[in-house]
């Protein structure tokens, strides 16, 4: 008798617990979505905070957790609200569990003015070309500021040495081809003096993000780009801080309105592509990716 009521206690437990968050952040994306032959713009939902953390809705167990039938996103990019966009959520249903972060893509309401940005510098290339319009990010709620003010400048070459050690650290050692036809491989030994800087941020506490790898012009191999070739991305601050490679920077904003800046960044590596969000200064992260096969 005491088995039957404590599972009649259990199961009354979960019928009466209520099934969806109250009132949750959450984050998508306005992007074109790779290796599609229709190449409309299309909106990805990716990540819910429900108390301290981020959760990554990469699947129908962690998306049916929140109610997006029917959203008003705000569009933000650098601290600015760039417009409003309307969507429902058409269904799906897959009968592969693993392309479920892949396909899985809610409708645009007709008949409004749409939010996108060209990418004119052929940016955030994925798995199968880079994008004509970049990926923007979209909030549920009108969260759009950047309190951490970060913006892109151009760092001089003592951060080449700055950060070797660290990078030699994580990259390890790099081979090159010297004829692509041949394609075999021999080491490279590099120094400071050969990585070349992709990018670099600053906000206004003086903390910085670089990316930086070897010059994949010198690589010379046919297949997939050896680690030591692709940026890898450090953040400066009191010490320094290897947070990930395969990365593009999104937008930093403060998308939780806790007054401290998150940031977005695309990933994409060898049949991978997808989305990560840092938050807590960087202390963590949460990672939205999927495979193409």
């Amino acid at each position: 008798m005491k088995t039957i009521a404590i599972f009649i206690l259990l199961t009354s437990s979960l019928i009466f617990t209520p099934h969806l968050w109250a009132d949750p952040i959450i984050i998508a994306i306005h992007e074109q979505p790779q290796c599609k032959q229709d190449s409309q713009m299309a909106v990805r939902v990716l990540f819910s905070k429900n108390d301290e953390e981020w959760f990554a809705l990469y699947n129908a167990f962690a998306a049916d957790k929140i109610d997006i039938s029917h959203i008003i996103w705000t569009a933000a990019f650098d601290g600015h609200n760039i417009g409003k966009l309307k969507t429902f959520d058409p269904g799906f249903t897959t009968p592969y569990e693993w392309t479920y972060s892949r396909d899985r893509l809610i409708g645009i309401f007709p008949n409004q003015q749409i939010p996108k940005m060209q990418n004119k510098g052929k940016e955030f290339e994925g798995w199968c070309s880079a994008p004509d319009y970049r990926p923007v990010v979209l909030v549920n709620q009108p969260n759009y500021k950047d309190p951490s003010g970060w913006k892109p400048f151009r760092p001089d070459g003592i951060f080449k040495k700055v950060l070797f050690t660290k990078f030699k650290a994580v990259a390890g050692a790099a081979e090159s081809c010297l004829d692509e036809q041949e394609n075999k491989t021999s080491p490279y030994t590099y120094t400071a003096k050969d990585l070349l800087i992709y990018r670099a941020y600053q906000n206004k506490a003086g903390q910085k993000l670089i990316s930086i790898g070897l010059d994949s012009k010198h690589y010379h191999c046919d297949g997939p780009i050896e680690p030591a070739w692709t940026p890898h991305w450090f953040l400066i601050d009191q010490d320094i801080y290897y947070i990930g490679n395969d990365m593009s920077v999104i937008d930093a904003g403060d998308y939780d309105n806790d007054g401290k800046s998150e940031m977005m960044f695309w990933h994409s590596g060898y049949n991978e592509d997808g989305y990560t969000l840092f938050y807590n200064d960087f202390r963590k992260r949460v990672d939205y990716y999927w495979k193409y096969h």
